[in-house]
């Protein structure tokens, strides 16, 4: 199942729903604006499926390394947004004298970098990737290492409904065990036939027990990565490098890949 992720990309993109693939119902992700949340909604977060950041990109002819070397130089980015204060407290701090110009439309924001008017573009990590795909080469254009600013994504739900908080938490969590075990979409059943250990008996089933007491099936987590694949292969099909879009993974990478995720344990 597939569902659209304005929240992600404000575009018109379709991701894969791992969630669906657990339950057998949809999960629809929305864009909450801020508004909504200081009206004091009641809702419940989510662990964070992942962690967006904010950078620059720059055309490979500018032969930019970092961040530093857009000192004297232009900046993209958009107006009405937080985006101008990061930019800004991010020049500061790092004592770099560039120009901003803000866009109230991304289209303006994206047609005057596409013309050169500004050397650098800033936005989301996400963003600044749709971007890149959209040029004529999207080779000739890089996104720089220098992290402007970091916010987590998250999934909300409807405050009380407990359980499907837990079903949405230990799908993501069970993606991330898999690929930290190394077990694939490809290998899963290898894997299920002879597990390495006691945990991963439970999260496959094979040891009964686990879904139940997430009002599931025991195969669960089974049909979730058999359909979908681990964590990392979600990733690379829909953002990384099997995907239009060749975002790196960075901070969302496993702790062992200097990321931020540390698989909950099963015990």
């Amino acid at each position: 199942m597939v569902t659209p992720v304005g929240a992600v990309f404000n575009e018109t993109t379709r991701v894969e729903d791992p969630v669906g693939a657990a339950t057998g119902f949809t999960l629809t992700v929305w864009s909450v604006p801020g508004p909504l949340i200081r009206l004091h909604v009641k809702v419940m977060l989510v662990l964070s499926s992942c962690s967006r950041f904010a950078a620059f990109m720059v055309p490979v002819k500018m032969k930019a390394k970092t961040a530093k070397d857009l000192n004297g130089g232009t900046i993209c980015t958009s107006a009405g947004t937080n985006n101008a204060r990061y930019v800004a407290d991010f020049l500061k701090v790092n004592n770099i004298k560039a120009e901003v110009l803000t866009f109230e439309k991304r289209e303006e924001q994206r047609a005057a970098y596409a013309q050169g008017r500004c050397d650098a573009d800033m936005n989301w990590g996400p963003t600044l990737a749709v971007t890149r795909a959209s040029q004529a080469d999207a080779k000739e254009h890089v996104i720089l290492p220098d992290v402007v600013a970091v916010a987590p994504q998250v999934i909300i739900v409807k405050e009380s409904d407990d359980h499907y908080l837990d079903v949405i938490n230990w799908v993501l969590e069970a993606l991330l065990i898999a690929e930290e075990n190394g077990i694939t979409r490809a290998n899963i059943d290898q894997i299920k036939a002879k597990p390495p250990n006691p945990s991963i008996e439970k999260l496959l089933g094979v040891t009964p027990g686990m879904g139940a007491r997430l009002g599931l099936s025991d195969q669960w987590a089974y049909n979730t990565i058999k359909a979908m694949g681990n964590f990392g292969e979600i990733y690379e099909r829909n953002l990384g490098s099997q995907s239009p879009y060749k975002l790196d993974r960075g901070m969302n990478a496993l702790w062992r890949d200097k990321g931020v995720f540390v698989p909950m344990l099963i015990d």
